[in-house]
């Protein structure tokens, strides 16, 4: 009997033994699976903040190609010592859009890191609904202009009306009393403050 007791305990045991390291083996299992789920969980807050942060550097990256191309845009309307020949090419185009005789007679560039502004001295010859005209739109061009003189003359002998000379204010003309058909003749000097 103590042979069969032997065996008895010695099973008890092994079980015992067995079911302590199954226990262990089942705890060890869950503390790794707990850690290893931590850390799915912690690589799914992470993907979640790069979504987020990717989306935010994305919008950023956008809001700075957008000022970029501000930027660029405002750059153009500023003209500089390389684009003087196509302003005055825009500034005959334009002249020759009015149907106007136009010549420039003065290029006043200004020195480098002054503040003086280029100064264009021009003639033209047109009707005076032309030459209004002409002035008019000039100073909706994109680069910023300021007619700093501006003087009217009409032709002599082309009327009965005497001649009449006089300064055109661009905003809120005063037509002089002289027929329109007249052929006038306007010297202005046109400054580019965005020089």
């Amino acid at each position: 009997m103590s042979n069969i007791l032997k065996n008895n305990i010695i099973k008890l045991i092994i079980y015992i033994a067995l079911v302590i390291a199954l226990f262990v083996g089942v705890s060890v299992v869950f503390s790794s699976m707990k850690i290893k789920m931590s850390k799915v969980y912690d690589i799914k807050e992470k993907l979640a903040s790069y979504q987020k942060n990717k989306k935010a550097f994305e919008d950023e990256v956008k809001e700075i190609r957008d000022l970029e191309e501000r930027v660029k845009i405002l750059e153009s309307f500023k003209v500089s010592s390389e684009n003087i020949p196509s302003l005055l090419s825009t500034l005959e185009k334009l002249a020759n859009k009015h149907s106007i005789s136009f010549e420039i007679t003065s290029v006043q560039t200004p020195i480098e890191n002054e503040k003086t502004k280029l100064l264009i001295e021009t003639t033209s010859k047109g009707s005076f609904v032309q030459i209004q005209n002409f002035f008019e739109e000039l100073q909706h061009q994109n680069f910023q202009v300021r007619l700093a003189k501006v003087f009217l003359f009409s032709e002599k002998g082309v009327s009965s009306s005497p001649e009449v000379t006089g300064t055109l204010s661009v905003k809120g003309v005063k037509t002089p009393t002289v027929s329109k058909e007249l052929k006038w003749q306007g010297v202005a000097t046109i400054e580019i403050q965005s020089f």
